[in-house]
């Protein structure tokens, strides 16, 4: 590596990444790491501008899933820093492929990298011939080391060991320790274990998940949400089999009820085939806790007139719910809002939310008045994955669950991110352009339904009702 010229101070970016298991083995700390990386930038007269750090995480990862990674290379589109530096390759990627995607966005924006305790001349085919070697090595011994975890975890179940911590195994289990063998078991959650049997019983009596949610929360106290019980019902462990181990754990009840219990729930699921288009359908958002609405859709509906006159609907009418408030009865928005209600005012507003779009983005494209409370906001929600890569990491998360909440955060942080970007980087072409055409309603009403709810993904991000269910706010890309 060249010398750096004393009179000119690069800003830098630190990128530290740890297992739990390389911590506990080799001494790769976060701390050992930013200690390694402070003395180099003071010896190199380099500016440190950021720290990035995935705790817990492996390096082979995905992008999506190292969240400080992430959101570095979002810093390096937009300018922060010039060069990235790491105490060794493996620190930052042990796949050819990542590496490869990431690389790409580094040369973009013209960003470099180096690794403080390795020499690499990404200038030469020769340097970057040995980079590719060493990823695959660490790609190798990465391998190897899945496969000795698989047996590990192959041996565990066939012993009724849990393969994660206390916390993973959902509401009706937790982990004991077996006084004969003093291994760690799988056991039926004492805590939760009567609870548990009352709402199996109360299943298999009404057949319905959505009555026993109900049931389960007025009895107990508890704001259990319709995707919780559900997931008790259908577990394995739930009659002690898990992974070709029928002897894995206590269950509940025997294999005889369980293959009952999911007969009734095949039998609730309507396999009614359906050619039904929901135009809004993934964009509408609850005015109460901000889920989406789902859609649904009555045909042949009967209305009663004061004047007792009834009135037969046959064309379908197309309604939005929150399925937290209808199934689990844990959301006070209770309401159905009309497509045809909510079609009518987009059409009619659109111009005007548009024109105030365009306006607002231009008037605060150069202006920082916003930027702090902004990064704060991004300060806390990489707080919260740190959270929850620690809870992962700890056993007290199931993978599904950590996808769901992890894929949230990302969406929230990607709209923050995307507010702190330059105008020029905005693309305000589409409305201008759609602004401009005068009989764009003719085109629109003259789409089918597929065409129409193309159309509105198109320009609109999300909607957000009011308690009435009716149009508050558009959000735009």
């Amino acid at each position: 590596m060249s010398p750096v010229n004393k009179e000119i101070i690069e800003r830098i970016a630190c990128y530290i990444r740890v297992s739990s298991q390389e911590q506990k083995l080799h001494g790769l700390s976060l701390d050992a790491q930013r200690d390694t990386l402070t003395r180099y930038a003071e010896a190199h007269n380099l500016k440190i501008i950021e720290w990035y750090e995935d705790e817990g995480v492996s390096g082979r990862k995905l992008i999506r899933r190292r969240p400080a990674l992430q959101r570095m290379l979002n810093d390096a589109k937009t300018g922060k820093f010039d060069r990235i530096i790491f105490i060794k390759l493996d620190r930052y990627f042990r796949s050819v492929a990542e590496y490869y995607e990431c690389q790409k966005i580094l040369e973009a924006n013209n960003v470099t990298w180096t690794a403080t305790e390795e020499k690499f001349d990404l200038t030469t085919a020769n340097g970057r011939y040995w980079v590719t070697q060493k990823l695959a090595m660490a790609e190798y011994e990465a391998d190897q080391t899945g496969e000795r975890i698989s047996l590990v975890n192959e041996y565990k179940v066939r012993t009724g060991q849990p393969l994660t911590g206390a916390g993973s195994q959902g509401l009706a289990f937790t982990v004991g320790r077996d006084e004969t063998t003093g291994l760690k078991n799988v056991i039926p959650d004492p805590e939760t274990k009567d609870m548990i049997t009352d709402f199996i019983n109360h299943f298999l009596t009404h057949q319905s998940v959505s009555s026993g949610v109900t049931y389960i929360n007025n009895k107990y106290g508890t704001t259990y949400e319709y995707h919780q019980l559900q997931k008790v019902l259908t577990d394995t462990k739930l009659w002690g089999h898990y992974r070709g181990n029928d002897f894995y754990c206590k269950g509940y009840v025997d294999k005889a009820t369980f293959d009952k219990i999911q007969d009734i729930m095949k039998g609730n699921v309507k396999k009614r085939k359906t050619n039904r288009v929901y135009l809004f359908s993934g964009l509408m958002l609850c005015p109460c806790c901000g889920r989406k609405l789902s859609g649904s859709c009555s045909a042949n509906r009967r209305t009663v007139k004061p004047s007792g006159k009834v009135y037969i609907h046959t064309n379908p009418i197309y309604q939005y719910r929150c399925n937290k408030a209808v199934m689990s009865k844990l959301c006070s928005f209770k309401k159905y809002a009309s497509e045809e209600r909510l079609e009518k005012a987009l059409l009619s507003n659109l111009n005007r939310f548009i024109n105030n779009h365009i306006t607002h983005v231009k008037i605060t494209a150069n202006t920082n008045t916003h930027t702090d409370g902004v990064k704060n906001s991004i300060a806390n929600l990489q707080a919260e994955m740190n959270r929850l890569n620690t809870m992962f990491r700890k056993g007290r998360l199931k993978e599904s669950e950590y996808d769901r909440d992890y894929d949230e955060l990302e969406r929230q942080m990607a709209e923050l991110q995307e507010s702190l970007t330059p105008v020029e980087e905005r693309d305000l072409s589409i409305y201008e352009e759609l602004l401009a055409k005068d009989d764009w309603k003719s085109l629109y009403n003259a789409l089918n339904r597929e065409n129409k709810r193309a159309f509105w993904r198109k320009y609109i991000k999300a909607i957000k009702l009011d308690e009435n269910g009716r149009l508050d706010e558009i959000i735009f890309f």
